[in-house]
């Protein structure tokens, strides 16, 4: 299983159930996909990959081998296994630039976030996280993430860095915390938090105010009333996440601040995980048919008539060439 996200936890467990029940959660959503083309990029070091996070061309995640789960930065043509020293688990969540946040699990099982600059690691963790941290995204010299300050409901908080901390809960969250801080673009986050019925929402902080984003496909889940849309990303106008659908598979979406529509990889037969996104280009992972976590890098395919107008374009411009 997955070291990803505490609230991850729940949609991967959904995943990996439904593939091994027959492969309902790829099954495709009612709305159209988008039109983008996957790129299955998984670590030669070792087994399971998820990417988890985009920066240009720099992509960093987690993979694991025998020995456990180990963080990587991919720079667009090998790999480099990151490992925080001493711990038994190091996870690479995002990056910005040649900053790199992520989380660590000591010898001890405690949850640790962590800052990498490209040469060494600090551990950066809200005083207020006694039972774990997690450094989630970055955007400059700000850092989201997340804090457990206990064992109950509401116990999860979400927190922005920037030298010092700063508790981030959506107002409706349960007990106003079991919030989660995903990512960060200038001043914009998004994460997901806990309603008090139990459902999980995706949400969007300009700065001064939280909007509630659920993805109209999110649908109520077996014999539950609970519904579950995740905000994982953002870059400009556009943020992405996953949600899940009445058999409780997984799908990723992208909203581009009016419409939804989603994305899933096609051999995402267990499901889907959007994790990233820096301009239009999106990351995450998928669920195999045979329960296999693969990373995944997609990019738009263009429209029918950009791509007939960049033809004809090119045409004219190698015509003049031939004809000077």
């Amino acid at each position: 299983m997955s070291m990803h996200r505490w609230k991850f936890a729940r949609t991967a467990a959904a995943a990996v159930f439904l593939a091994a029940a027959g492969g309902l959660a790829g099954m495709p959503a009612a709305r159209g996909q988008t039109a983008y083309q996957f790129t299955t990029l998984d670590d030669p070091a070792g087994g399971a990959t998820e990417i988890l996070g985009i920066s240009g061309s720099t992509l960093v995640g987690t993979f694991n081998d025998v020995q456990g789960p180990h963080g990587f930065i991919y720079n667009g043509s090998s790999f480099t296994t990151l490992n925080v020293p001493s711990a038994t688990q190091t996870q690479a969540n995002a990056v910005s630039g040649n900053m790199v946040v992520g989380k660590y699990i000591d010898s001890s099982g405690v949850p640790h976030g962590f800052v990498y600059n490209g040469s060494s690691y600090q551990t950066l963790d809200d005083p207020l996280g006694a039972y774990g941290n997690s450094a989630n995204g970055i955007s400059g010299n700000n850092v989201v993430g997340e804090y457990v300050n206990g064992t109950g409901l509401g116990d999860l908080h979400g927190y922005i860095y920037s030298g010092t901390f700063t508790t981030l809960d959506d107002p409706s969250a349960i007990a106003s915390g079991d919030t989660i801080a995903s990512g960060i673009s200038g001043n914009t986050i998004v994460g997901d938090y806990t309603s008090s019925d139990g459902s999980g929402h995706g949400f969007i902080f300009n700065g001064a105010t939280f909007t509630t984003l659920d993805d109209p496909l999110a649908q109520p889940i077996g014999i539950t009333s609970h519904i579950s849309t995740a905000a994982t990303g953002v870059s400009g106008q556009y943020v992405v996440g996953d949600y899940l659908d009445s058999d409780g598979g997984s799908h990723g979406f992208i909203y581009d601040g009016s419409t939804f529509a989603t994305l899933d990889d096609p051999l995402g037969t267990g499901g889907t995980f959007i994790t990233g996104i820096d301009g239009t280009t999106v990351v995450g992972y998928y669920f195999d048919s045979s329960v296999i976590r693969h990373g995944f890098i997609a990019t738009p395919v263009p429209e029918p008539a950009s791509a007939m107008i960049l033809c004809i374009g090119t045409a004219v411009l190698l015509s003049r060439r031939r004809g000077r």
